[in-house]
């Protein structure tokens, strides 16, 4: 497949360095189980990248080691370079907690934009509704509290979660 073939996004790669910095940070299992489901993530490699994070936060055990004994030659490079970024990582004002809800904020932002532009371009009516519906959520998911952006992305969920359930 050839969106696999290429690396993952710039943003998912800043948002690995990020989980590897913050290893031990076992508070954020709790976000990342809660908010950021497989679909959130452009790229598979990501998400089994935070899939590995998650089962080392949840044992204390290096999760990482089987994670890159696992990986193909062209995945060892991806993986390889979120390893030389986490040195790299700019300091921050911010809390680690505070940079992890900006990070689900732009994740939920690319992916609210990525099914905008899966949209026909000349479609239904209803395509035309869903992509005014999509524009709006992507304003507020930019200006809103986060409060209200984990309120947004619950329902994201709970829709998608339905559509699942009712599918033939």
């Amino acid at each position: 497949d050839a969106a696999e073939a290429a690396p993952p996004p710039g943003r998912e790669l800043a948002f690995m360095q990020f989980l590897l910095s913050n290893e031990r940070e076992k508070s954020f299992d709790g976000v990342l189980g809660e908010l950021l489901p497989r679909e959130v993530f452009a790229h598979p490699f990501t998400w089994r990248f935070v899939e590995a994070w998650r089962a080392g936060a949840a044992t204390g055990e290096d999760a990482f080691a089987p994670f890159a004994a696992s990986l193909a030659p062209q995945e060892r490079a991806w993986f390889d370079a979120v390893l030389v970024g986490v040195g790299k990582t700019q300091a921050s004002e911010l809390g680690g907690a505070d940079i992890l809800q900006e990070f689900v904020r732009a994740l939920w932002e690319a992916r609210l934009k990525r099914l905008r532009g899966d949209l026909p371009a000349a479609g239904t009516p209803a395509d035309g509704l869903r992509r005014v519906q999509l524009s709006l959520d992507l304003k507020r998911i930019r200006q809103a509290s986060w409060a209200a952006v984990e309120d947004m992305i619950r329902q994201y969920i709970c829709r998608a979660a339905d559509k699942s359930e009712n599918a033939p």
